[in-house]
């Protein structure tokens, strides 16, 4: 069985959904401790600190002769390794609740442990994702570590965007997993910052702009198949568990002993196969990982992110049909999936499932606007893809006072709300361009109207005749800028949306 040293003499357990954190009474300030002193410790810290932003929380406390061990539920929290495969601009957001946790132990003097394998990334569905830390100090727990938060700061950062496994020296530009300028002056900013808010301003900056100009510094590599779904973050997650072994730490009565010890086993086995299912996934031999993954039995996965990942693999490999079956909501992954080669497959499957989300998506796909707002009240809002379509079809059929009045009869705060708001607002600019297009061409149709009349009454006016034909061809050249805009309009896919 592997085990993973931490914090001097503990160790960390990690299982499919949670963390167990292991350690001899020696450890502790008094060696005599319990169970029972460190709960009422560990309430009265959380009576004192709002720490949920910043540290994980401990779920329950077990006290096994010489040694006391906590159990954190972490279902939807992957370890800190993976913010490595992220993008730049993600890898800044999580810097930024990292930045949180530094700021907490500076302002409460609360000691941290700082190792790369004591934080993990939270995930939250109506939330930003956040680095928690996992060990701290309350009580009789000691945290062997004097690093101060400054540069615990520095250090998680360096090994976040780089591959090294020290986070105390200055890496080489051939260290870092982004190669590209802005990363390196980054990474420079933090090394020489002389204080926390250094650290958080340097972050802050480069948010601010991404969020004002739309850039983003460093650019993922588009991936040229047509799923364009953030499949690979969650990939990257799940494989970073690959990073630490997951092993068991039990200690139970005789009587159940063999019982719940082959239950764990086989769930350890499971959580190893779809490991290295990822794992070769990443290393580049995506089609064998696939055929692997649809080797196991849906139901067996145990968490809702591998069954994701199952869902969108069918989908990529165009296995439709066994993907709704399993997922009716899957139907919004196919939507974000129509492209040319795939439209008659998707087209017909909605008419054969009788679906109305793929009714919905195949009319935005093929320019039937009115029967995508038609059918706007059957699809669920909360995919912020759908909102994209419902909005699109509301431009360009001449109903944006439509659309205003949708968003303010929606609930107030809500995810369908968010996201239609969120949706409207990067259209703005382009239903500008649509209304000044449209009424350029509104008005030259006016004036060949009027030019006609004008001929209907003196046939041999050649002023009137010579701006007709000027007309004319100034209307062709009008009309196809209208027809461009409304194809840019259309063209918007979700992932273009921030």
């Amino acid at each position: 069985m592997n085990k993973f040293k931490i914090n001097r003499y503990g160790e960390i357990n990690l299982f499919s959904n949670s963390i167990e954190y292991v350690s001899p009474l020696e450890n502790f300030m008094d060696i005599h401790t319990n169970k029972e002193k460190l709960m009422e410790d560990y309430q009265a810290f959380s009576n004192d600190f709002k720490h949920n932003n910043v540290f994980c929380q401990i779920t329950r406390f077990n006290d096994w002769g010489k040694y006391i061990s906590f159990d954190y539920f972490l279902q939807d929290a992957t370890m800190y390794a993976a913010i490595r495969n992220y993008d730049f601009i993600t890898q800044l957001d999580l810097f930024s609740s990292l930045t949180d946790v530094a700021e907490f132990q500076e302002q409460h003097q609360v000691r941290v442990l700082w190792d790369f394998n004591n934080f993990v990334i939270a995930h939250h569905k109506d939330d930003k994702d956040r680095v928690k830390a996992v060990l701290h100090n309350f009580g009789d727990l000691v945290v062997y570590d004097d690093t101060t938060p400054l540069n615990g700061l520095k250090r998680l950062i360096i090994l976040g965007l780089t591959q090294l496994k020290s986070g105390d020296v200055k890496p080489l530009k051939a260290d870092f997993i982004h190669q590209d300028d802005d990363v390196f002056q980054f990474a420079d900013e933090v090394l020489r910052a002389k204080d926390i808010q250094s650290i958080r301003r340097s972050i802050d900056t480069r948010l601010g702009q991404v969020k004002e100009m739309g850039t983003v510094p460093v650019k993922k590599e588009k991936n040229k198949s047509p799923n364009k779904s953030p499949l690979r973050y969650i990939l990257m997650g799940l494989a970073a568990l690959l990073l630490i072994a997951a092993v068991f730490f039990v200690f139970q009565n005789m009587s159940q002993k063999s019982k719940e010890s082959e239950a764990l086993n086989q769930q350890l086995k499971q959580q190893q196969r779809v490991n290295d299912i990822f794992s070769e996934y990443i290393s580049g031999d995506r089609q064998q990982a696939k055929k692997q993954m649809s080797t196991l039995n849906y139901d067996d996965l145990n968490s809702d992110k591998q069954r994701s990942i199952y869902i969108k693999w069918l989908v990529e490999e165009e296995q439709y049909d066994k993907a709704l079956s399993l997922d009716k909501d899957a139907a919004y992954l196919l939507g974000q999936d129509i492209h040319k080669s795939n439209q008659s497959a998707i087209t017909d499957l909605a008419k054969e499932k009788d679906s109305d989300v793929l009714k919905f998506f195949v009319a935005s796909k093929e320019g039937r606007y009115d029967d995508v707002v038609k059918l706007s009240d059957k699809i669920d809002l909360k995919e912020r893809s759908a909102a994209n379509e419902l909005v699109k079809a509301y431009l360009l059929t001449d109903q944006s006072q439509k659309l205003k009045e949708v968003i303010n009869k929606s609930q107030k705060d809500s995810q369908e709300t968010k996201n239609l708001t969120t949706v409207q607002k990067y259209y703005q600019p382009y239903e500008k361009s649509l209304k000044d297009a449209t009424n350029q061409y509104d008005d030259k149709r006016k004036e060949i109207k009027a030019l006609k009349e004008t001929l209907k009454k003196k046939a041999s006016n050649a002023k009137a005749k010579k701006q007709l034909t000027q007309a004319r061809k100034e209307l062709k050249s009008i009309k196809n800028n209208l027809v461009e805009v409304k194809a840019k309009i259309a063209d918007i896919d979700v992932e273009d949306i921030q």
